[in-house]
């Protein structure tokens, strides 16, 4: 275990790198162009599209209020000759909360991600009124092959396997592929991270580092309760239980989270976070302690307000 964080590990996307690869951006924006003109004028009036590429199928995401548009590049340019595929409507949660962004439209995307949990790629959304919601890509692209014709979700088969709320508009959004973890920023000014059982406790699934998916499904299905850490939290213990941990010392919106997907960070201990102040933490998710903070002037001031000095 790493005693401070891997920052060899840790690289920055800039705006500028798009430049070097201007042949697919040019691709990527015209297809976006198509994509928008594919869906209902009316619905993008008040909301920035968001989209996201898988890296195992041929599908483009493009979220519109609560639902998202799948689309399937067309070869060897990959453009959009067609409509979407598939669209699915996002299901809620029982949780019922005001939007921040716009209250009539509540349960509209904040921020959607494609990334690896365990074996299964999966697309991660997160919601103004709270809620965070994952399929399996896989499931998304049986969806659009069982049946072409059908094009409003959730359909037979196509169920979100993870949907919860997390307060506030949620915004963050981080995936550890090989801890399994799913981490949440929201307007609450605080990381949630969800740490999914590894095991359902059973003779055949004694092996904790076994990379079994569907033994993860069956944990996941016969543990639905998320218990609280609040104390420091030794991961090993944690195969046969879903676990949630708080993450507690931003004070302003945190639009932006990341863990550290390598081998030197297996457990998923390290999480960084950057604020609107300007603040970046980097935690321990499992002592819940900041174990670097790069703040800007005025979060020096809450640095020492939080340190008590």
């Amino acid at each position: 275990m790493p005693a401070t964080f891997p920052w060899k590990y840790l690289r920055l996307h800039s705006r500028d790198d798009d430049t070097r690869r201007s042949p697919p951006v040019a691709r990527y924006r015209n297809n976006l162009v198509r994509a928008i003109l594919c869906i209902h004028p009316a619905k993008l009036k008040e909301r920035t599209l968001q989209t996201a590429l898988s890296q195992r199928h041929n599908l483009l995401f493009v979220a519109s209020q609560d639902t998202v548009h799948v689309f399937e590049p067309e070869y060897p340019n990959q453009s959009l000759i067609q409509g979407p595929i598939l669209v699915i409507v996002l299901p809620k949660t029982a949780v019922r909360r005001r939007g921040h962004i716009n209250p009539s439209h509540s349960h509209a995307i904040n921020h959607l991600i494609v990334s690896d949990l365990g074996n299964d790629e999966i697309l991660l959304l997160a919601c103004d009124d709270g809620d965070v919601i994952a399929f399996r890509v896989r499931s998304i692209r049986r969806a659009a092959q069982r049946d072409l014709n059908e094009t409003v979700c959730p359909a037979p088969g196509l169920d979100a396997f993870f949907i919860e709320n997390v307060g506030l508009s949620a915004w963050g959004l981080a995936v550890h592929k090989g801890a399994r973890l799913i981490a949440v920023s929201a307007n609450t000014h605080e990381i949630t991270v969800f740490a999914f059982a590894l095991r359902n406790g059973s003779s055949s699934d004694s092996d904790p580092d076994t990379d079994n998916n569907a033994t993860f499904i069956r944990a996941l299905q016969q543990n639905s309760k998320w218990n609280a850490v609040e104390k420091p939290y030794d991961p090993e213990q944690r195969s046969l239980r879903n676990l949630k941990v708080c993450l507690t010392g931003h004070y302003t919106n945190i639009p932006s989270i990341a863990f550290c997907n390598s081998e030197t960070d297996r457990d998923g201990r390290f999480l960084a976070s950057t604020d609107i102040a300007g603040n970046t933490f980097v935690w321990d998710v499992w002592r819940q302690t900041r174990v670097e903070n790069f703040l800007s002037s005025e979060g020096d001031r809450l640095d020492r307000h939080f340190d008590g000095s």
